[in-house]
């Protein structure tokens, strides 16, 4: 059995990926004077390779994962400074990753859903009356999840995920 851990990968110089995400969210928020309080839902879309875990080519097998959608269900604490906020965040995820086996040919290419966990900090800033300017940084973590290919051979995979992401909100 041929068994990678996304970790050990990249502490074993795993390429990691880049990508482009499209997403949106939605939530309430709280505020009592500078303190702002708000549970926040989200989806996101990726374009692009996550990670690929390195190995031999051909004969020898090599592992990738590609994030196709995530979504969160998170908690936020913040603080305000006029019209700026800058808070944290933390909760849970959930994401699709599309696994891919490759031994000269493109074997599995399964979706397997993946749970875990997220934090974060933000920062955000008021535009107009209902619409503020968003930068944020996160960490997701998921669980491992093991597999069989079609050849019997046994894999596994433990993603991470870590995203900036720039936005817009409008309160309603």
């Amino acid at each position: 059995d041929r068994d990678y851990e996304y970790y050990s990968q990249v502490e074993n110089g795993a390429e990691l990926g880049s990508s482009i995400f499209l997403g949106a969210n939605v939530g309430h928020n709280w505020q009592n004077g500078n303190l702002v309080y708000s549970v926040e839902g989200d989806i996101k879309g990726f374009n692009g390779m996550a990670a690929r875990a390195l190995g031999p080519a051909c004969n020898n097998y090599n592992l990738g994962i590609s994030a196709a959608v995530a979504t969160s269900l998170v908690g936020r604490v913040g603080y305000t400074f006029g019209d700026t906020m800058v808070y944290g965040l933390a909760g849970y995820t959930g994401a699709m990753f599309k696994n891919h086996h490759w031994d000269c040919s493109d074997r599995d290419g399964d979706m397997r859903w993946f749970n875990g966990w997220t934090a974060g900090v933000g920062g955000e800033m008021k535009l107009s009356g209902n619409a503020s300017l968003k930068l944020e940084g996160r960490f997701s973590g998921f669980e491992r999840v093991d597999w069989t290919d079609p050849s019997e051979e046994d894999f596994g995979a433990k993603p991470i995920l870590g995203t900036i992401s720039i936005g817009i909100n409008f309160r309603f």
